[in-house]
């Protein structure tokens, strides 16, 4: 058991790291497409579909809100906020039901 939990978290360290290229490739201006990063990535592909899609979602959502002349820019970052905070929290979940 002590393995798996080793081997989950080196798992999880790895997959953070390809996640914070891929944020640093968009600050940078590229536009990494997320099945490029599934091809270079293979081994973290169901993990990485997962993230990738979910940030695009919560990107596409805060320029919805913020578009939205209803919305100020302060209550689209608190709702952008609040929707990673949920996210957060359904990863938690997942990753405690996998132990």
């Amino acid at each position: 058991m002590e393995n798996s939990r080793v081997g989950s978290r080196s798992r999880n360290a790895a997959i953070g790291a390809i996640l914070d290229q891929w944020k640093m490739d968009q600050k940078e201006g590229k536009e990494p497409s997320i099945e490029e990063y599934l091809k270079r990535y293979p081994e973290y592909a169901k993990e990485l579909r997962e993230e990738l899609e979910g940030h695009e979602l919560v990107c596409a959502l805060f320029a919805i809100l913020e578009r939205e002349s209803r919305f100020t820019e302060e209550e689209a970052k608190a709702c952008l906020e609040r929707s990673k905070e949920y996210i957060r929290q359904e990863r938690a979940k997942m990753a405690k039901n996998k132990d």
